[in-house]
């Protein structure tokens, strides 16, 4: 009815939803159920295909359709290009441990959540408010498990981190501190005794006040919950047979 009633049908589309051919729906529409629901079809789908014609009783007397792009076109020939192949089928999204945990996927501030808004969202014009989206995922995995088009989703969030830090400024403090902690924690001399360290200052201290980091830390973590830090004995046993 919201096609066929109005008399002006206005419908608004992405540019990557042009296919080639119309014999190419007989793959997608099945792709696209199974993937979303595990259906042989969806529920239903509706063909527009213009404005109603004379001898038509049903339709609108007029159909605009506004091909959105916001930055798509400029993906073509990057190494994102492969997400423009998404369908929208939402499976990474039901397979993603974060999004999954976060409920919803409105802790991602964007249109697109879970991994395909991750990697879409800071690639599109209005996406500089989204760039720290990558480092929302732990790389498990498993949304290119489920793609059923295999958009290499965790290689493109590796790199959308890249160059989030490469063009981050003054986070030449914040680097090097990252790339001390690799290093110290590649000695296990050194890995053991942080971790000891750590116990110490958790039993110590309560975890209301030691939330509470100072300076710059802050707002990181005002959102996120210190978890408890248990004994590492079977990662050391771990280490030693490694060795």
């Amino acid at each position: 009815m919201v096609t066929s009633q109005p008399r002006i049908h206005v419908a608004v589309m992405t540019v990557e939803k042009v296919i080639p051919r119309l014999t190419d729906l007989a793959t997608l529409f099945p792709l696209l159920a199974n993937a979303a629901t595990n259906q042989h079809l969806t529920v239903y789908q509706t063909m527009v295909t213009g404005p109603r014609r004379p001898e038509e009783r049903d339709g609108p007397e007029q159909l605009h359709l506004v091909i959105l792009d916001n930055g798509r076109t400029r993906i073509p020939g990057t190494r994102y290009e492969d997400m423009l192949a998404c369908i929208r089928c939402g499976a990474c999204q039901a397979a993603c441990p974060v999004y999954r945990t976060m409920g919803g996927g409105h802790g991602y501030g964007a249109t697109y959540g879970g991994p395909v808004g991750a990697v879409l969202s800071p690639l599109l014009e209005d996406g500089a408010e989204h760039r720290q989206l990558p480092f929302l995922s732990s790389l498990c995995g498993k949304c290119y498990d489920v793609c059923p088009v295999k958009i290499p989703l965790p290689d493109m969030l590796v790199d959308l981190r890249a160059d989030y830090e490469n063009g981050e400024r003054g986070s030449s403090a914040r680097r090097v501190a990252w790339k001390g902690w690799s290093r110290a924690w590649r000695v296990p001399l050194l890995y053991r005794a942080s971790l000891g360290a750590a116990r110490l200052v958790g039993r110590l201290v309560p975890a209301r006040i030691l939330g509470r980091l100072p300076g710059p830390q802050r707002a990181w973590a005002s959102g996120r919950s210190l978890p408890a830090l248990r004994n590492a004995g079977g990662l050391r046993r771990w280490m030693r047979k490694a060795r």
